[in-house]
């Protein structure tokens, strides 16, 4: 049996995205996954076949730490002798791509999800968009999580345009539309646990919480839409990574519609219990969030940047503003919540184009036959 490792730096990344897909891929090949286990909390949802082992791959520049853990992932390769390497976030994608190319692994795959240096300016724009160029250089083979991404990545002279394929419609592992599905039950369930009303209309907004996602502009946006729908309710789920809460909370102290869930194991739950998923970043390699709440039936508004704009079908499946634009995102979110045929309308439509388009079993399937091409 052939032999395979998924390098990532963060646990999260596996138990959000990749479990499922390894635990497939582990009837084919034997299935190594490496990535930084400080967090020995976070449940990899793997099974005792697929090996896991601790490399402490950082997020953030370290010179000192990233070539340390060059090291190792160098010393692994070569004691474990993959016949393939997929690494996953730039971080571990160049860590990987260098370790495993010194230690002459002969498929080496990165999965590009978006760009960091997107939104960024002068020398450290510079300095990360050479990483993903290194990356790049040195993968054999390189995937994308969304059409628009790979033309992006191919005008910017990352890729060259024989170089870089989508999977499918897109997505880094697709969505499971068994898990992700509308539940009426759940719905009144959970807003009775929260003690939202029966009759209000939630605006939910799921995932990491920093500038990047457009998060000052939403609470902007909202505090404007609370003036023409008093029944308007705003749910934000997620890690605070730039510590914003204080600031939302302060900002929206006098509107008492507002609720913040820092974490869940659960997030299909908060989906059902909501009327619209917003996410106005400036920056998305895809947008698996949108696809989840398209699952359970619930459109979406977002930004029209690449990945978002191949996740969301403007007018069918949800709504596309302009990016950190207040005033266009207000348009959107009254345009969506103003009426509730439309909101129902659009949410059968993105339900219909998840389960069609975006499921993980197809995904995983495309990735199977992805791998046997090449080993």
């Amino acid at each position: 049996m052939k032999k395979i490792a998924f390098i990532v730096s963060s646990p999260m990344t596996v138990a959000s995205f990749l479990s499922d897909q390894l635990v497939v891929l582990s009837r084919y090949y034997n299935v190594t996954v490496i990535t930084n286990m400080e967090d020995s909390s976070v449940d990899l949802r793997l099974p005792s076949s697929i090996e896991v082992i601790h490399v402490p791959i950082c997020r953030t520049i370290s010179l000192t730490d990233d070539l340390y853990a060059l090291c190792q992932v160098i010393k692994i390769c070569k004691k474990k002798h993959f016949d393939l390497v997929h690494s996953v976030t730039p971080k571990a994608g160049i860590v990987s791509m260098i370790g495993s190319f010194i230690a002459r692994v002969p498929v080496r795959v990165h999965t590009f999800t978006g760009q960091v240096w997107a939104t960024k300016k002068g020398g450290y724009r510079l300095l990360l968009k050479s990483i993903d160029k290194v990356i790049a250089r040195l993968a054999t083979h390189v995937l994308v999580d969304s059409s628009s991404q790979l033309s992006f990545l191919r005008t910017q002279n990352i890729l060259s345009n024989s170089k870089g394929s989508v999977l499918l419609e897109g997505s880094i592992s697709g969505v499971d539309i068994d898990r992700f599905s509308p539940s009426e039950s759940v719905r009144k369930e959970k807003r009775d646990e929260l003690g939202i009303p029966d009759d209000a209309l939630v605006l939910l907004f799921l995932g990491r919480i920093n500038t990047d996602k457009g998060m000052r502009e939403l609470i902007d946006a909202y505090i404007l839409v609370t003036e023409k729908l008093s029944n308007c309710f705003l749910l934000i789920v997620g890690p605070d990574e730039e510590e914003m809460i204080g600031e939302f909370e302060c900002a929206l102290s006098d509107k008492g519609r507002y609720l913040y869930v820092p974490y869940t194991t659960t997030p299909e739950d908060y989906m059902r219990l909501s009327d619209l998923l917003c996410l106005p970043s400036y920056r998305e390699g895809f947008g698996s969030v949108i696809i989840e709440a398209a699952a359970v039936g619930i459109p979406s508004v977002g930004t029209d940047i690449y990945g978002l704009s191949d996740a969301i079908v403007d007018g069918k499946t949800g709504v596309l503003v302009n990016k950190k634009d207040v005033s266009s995102l207000l348009a959107g979110l009254l345009y969506m919540l103003s009426d509730s045929v439309r909101l129902k309308k659009m949410g059968f439509a993105a339900r219909e184009r998840a389960v069609n388009s975006f499921s993980q079993k197809a995904i995983t399937n495309e990735l199977v036959k992805f791998y046997g091409d090449r080993l």
